[in-house]
C-alpha cells in the first residue's frame, strides 16, 4: 500500500506537469519559457512534449483537472 503522499509525486505530479507544459506550449510559450515558469529543465519539457513521461488516464480525464490546469496554464502565460 502507498502513503497519499507517494501517489502525489509518482503518479499526479508527472501527468499534472506533463498537462501544464502543453497547455503553456498551446498558448506559445517555448520550451525554455515553459520550463521556466514550471520550474523544471528544458529536457524535461522536451520529454513530456515527446511523450516520453507516462501520463495517468483518470488524471487526465477527470475535469477538475483539466480545469486547474487551464486555469493555472491562463495565470503562468498572462503573468
Amino acid at each position: 500500500m502507498k502513503f497519499v503522499e507517494e501517489i502525489v509525486v509518482e503518479e499526479f505530479l508527472p501527468t499534472f506537469r506533463s498537462m501544464l507544459a502543453e497547455d503553456l506550449r498551446e498558448r506559445g510559450l517555448t520550451q525554455h519559457e515553459v520550463a521556466e515558469a514550471l520550474g523544471i529543465s528544458q529536457s524535461a519539457v522536451s520529454k513530456y512534449a515527446h511523450g516520453e513521461v507516462s501520463r495517468r488516464r483518470e488524471f487526465l480525464e477527470d475535469e477538475r483537472v483539466r480545469d486547474l490546469v487551464a486555469r493555472i496554464g491562463e495565470g503562468l502565460a498572462t503573468g
